[in-house]
């Protein structure tokens, strides 16, 4: 088997590019996302998220997981008659998430943490 040292490597690089390509996934599946469930003060997720936030990483009975903090808006549905110019105000909102993936599979558990 080949070896090859590479120098001057950020010493977390590879958590690195992990963090990028979940936050990449996570965005892509937004609307799989259990936000709804977290809205506080409207009504309707407005997609997609503004920011994914990396809370923590590990392991669990042996599964990696994943705590991960989404800052998205809501908004508060009203008549939106024709003649009314009121737009429809935007809330800001905030979900913590856990993600689990189970050894050997390709299934992603995704729990909405209070």
């Amino acid at each position: 088997m080949a070896r090859t040292r590479l120098h001057d490597v950020p010493e977390n690089l590879l958590e690195e590019v992990a963090r990028q390509h979940l936050h990449d996934w996570l965005m892509e599946h937004a609307t799989s996302l259990p936000l709804q469930q977290a809205l506080r003060h409207g009504a309707e997720v407005i997609l997609p998220p503004d920011q994914i936030m990396w809370i923590a990483s590990g392991r669990e009975n042996g599964a990696p997981t994943v705590h991960v903090g989404i800052f998205f808006r809501s908004r508060m549905p009203g008549c939106a008659c024709a003649d009314d110019p009121t737009p429809e105000p935007e809330f800001n909102e905030y979900a913590e998430l856990e993600l689990r993936q189970s050894p050997g599979e390709n299934v992603l558990d995704i729990r909405l943490v209070d």
